[in-house]
């Protein structure tokens, strides 16, 4: 059984005001909130994740940063004893750093994950006993905005917690610095989440910390009791399990289609990108009139309006706990959503009457692909290069982002990894459940981040709009997403 998962930290937030369109249309999930100048992203020289990873397979030198005093030295940012870090106020950096000692007790009226945390965060203090720690807690919509306002304002953090959604406009604003050519152990990620979201021209720009993924949720009484006694795998397969479950008065299928984030970021792209589309054409730019979209948006509307194997009710739900309450009530007897609900169904003493399966593909052919979402730590651009103290920074970064912070955080938490060594810790994976092992590696292995374009929050307020309308009738689907790409185009002029 998943206890807990996933920390509220490892999903998607919408966004701040970096992203979010003006309307703010799209709900909030509840569970997230508990679930100058500056010089061009150029301040140490520019590579591909290849090449970086190639020079250090090779055993060549690392930049002066990193020899001067040795990667995570004693003697890193000698020249200034202080590291200043802006985080969201979900992970309790501020208060955990003010504390000399915490037990566990004491940690369960902090957070779930507050006593690995505050392990973690004395470990990296013990090695730098004379530097002095500033953790500037905000809210997790504004995480981005505060960076930006200090980076405008000359005085810049020195690392920054941001929430994925956020990357593509700070990085594209020169607004990072360039980590292609730091030890981040760039190779042990799930590459495409890091060489797409977290990179930009060709090098990353941002540690991923651990992540979650999106699947389908199900009753395992009710399929019993109908006779469903396998897993769908195909789009053919899982209409005949959702035809035998209505017909039972076990209840259909639940999918985001509401004004909720989740719309466009679940129930949208993991379908497009199972049928071989994307939202971003060749050139980069958002191109949502296609046939894999149209496909996509058809196939929820035959679940609503041609079979009926799911509520029409779905299209007015904008809360997460809303939308859980459908699943534990009957009104359907399988899901789509996020590894974190897992966590929302354990604490209230019902994890174990619910397992999981992989989303159904359209056909055996078909990509097998979930989102993962994440929080990532970043080193804001700087307009005096120190190396010292970018060595320090990212020394920070890497203690919780690293493939040790990562294995030492989900051993004691029920966050998935990015990094696909931490499955490699036979210890480890013995000790979680089979669920755990499951969803890990789904996410490592069919894990994609959200698409890259100029402006993701937007896009996904627009698509939210134009499914909305045709799944309620309003629209056709054709004039819903002309509509759709109309709205995003006149809103990135």
């Amino acid at each position: 059984m998943m206890t807990g998962c996933s920390h509220p930290l490892t999903h998607t937030l919408p966004c701040d005001i970096l992203a979010w369109p003006p309307c703010g249309r799209l709900a909030l999930p509840e569970v997230f909130m508990r679930n100058r100048r500056v010089e061009p992203i150029h301040p140490l020289s520019r590579r591909t994740v290849l090449k970086s990873a190639m020079a250090a397979a090779a055993g060549l030198s690392l930049p002066p940063a990193l020899t001067s005093c040795g990667y995570g030295g004693s003697g890193a940012g000698a020249r200034d004893k202080t590291l200043r870090v802006v985080s969201p106020n979900i992970y309790n950096f501020a208060k955990l750093n003010s504390l000399t000692s915490l037990s566990k007790e004491e940690a369960k009226g902090i957070g779930d994950d507050a006593h690995v945390l505050f392990n973690m965060l004395q470990n990296w203090k013990k090695k730098h006993p004379d530097v002095e720690l500033k953790i500037e807690e905000v809210d997790p919509l504004t995480v981005s905005r505060t960076a930006l306002l200090a980076a405008k304002a000359g005085n810049p953090a020195d690392v920054i917690w941001v929430n994925d959604l956020n990357i593509p406009k700070l990085a594209a604003g020169g607004n990072l610095t360039d980590l292609g050519d730091l030890p981040g152990d760039w190779n042990d990620y799930n590459q495409q989440p890091l060489t797409s979201l977290a990179s930009y021209d060709g090098s990353p720009v941002a540690l991923p910390f651990t992540t979650d993924a999106r699947l389908t949720i199900y009753d395992k009484a009710a399929f019993a009791d109908a006779g469903v006694t396998t897993p769908p795998t195909t789009w053919a397969e899982f209409d005949d399990a959702l035809s035998t479950l209505v017909d039972a008065g076990k209840g259909g299928y639940g999918f985001w289609a509401g004004p909720f984030i989740h719309t466009p970021t679940m129930t949208v792209l993991s379908t497009l990108w199972m049928l071989g589309g994307d939202v971003v054409d060749e050139q980069g730019k958002a191109d949502l009139e296609t046939v894999e979209m149209y496909k996509t948006f058809e196939y929820y509307n035959s679940l609503i309006n041609v079979h009926t194997y799911s509520p029409k009710s779905l299209l007015g739900v904008s809360d997460q706990d809303e939308y859980v309450k459908m699943l534990t009530d009957g009104d359907v007897s399988c899901q789509f959503d996020g590894t974190w609900v897992l966590g929302q169904l354990d604490n209230a003493g019902l994890g174990d009457q619910y397992d999981v399966f992989k989303t159904p593909r359209p056909t055996t052919d078909s990509k097998d692909v979930t989102l993962c979402g994440f929080w990532a730590a970043m080193l804001p651009a700087q307009e005096r290069k120190d190396d010292a103290k970018t060595e320090l920074a990212f020394d920070f970064a890497m203690n919780f982002c690293g493939p040790e912070g990562q294995r030492t955080y989900v051993a004691e938490t029920e966050a998935l990894p990015m990094r696909p060594s931490v499955l490699n810790d036979k210890a480890l994976v013995e000790a979680k459940s089979d669920q755990w092992n499951f969803v890990a590696k789904y996410s490592i292995d069919n894990g994609r981040a959200m698409p890259t374009t100029e402006d993701n929050a937007l896009l996904f307020d627009c698509i939210q709009r134009a499914f909305e309308s045709y799944l309620s009738g309003s629209a056709t689907p054709q004039d819903a997403l002309s509509q759709a790409q109309d709205d995003f185009d006149e809103g990135t002029r």
